[in-house]
């Protein structure tokens, strides 16, 4: 788990030079943490 938010916390900065994509990118990343959170607690 640990893990997770560990890499989610990386991936935003190698895509720091695409700033255009990089909100985009985040909503994904987080949509993707929200949807394996919701998929654990089930």
């Amino acid at each position: 788990m640990q893990k997770l938010w560990k890499s989610a916390i990386i991936l935003p900065h190698s895509f720091r030079g695409q700033s255009v994509s990089r909100k985009q990118h985040l909503e994904d990343l987080s949509r993707q943490a929200v949807g394996f959170l919701s998929k654990c607690l089930n």
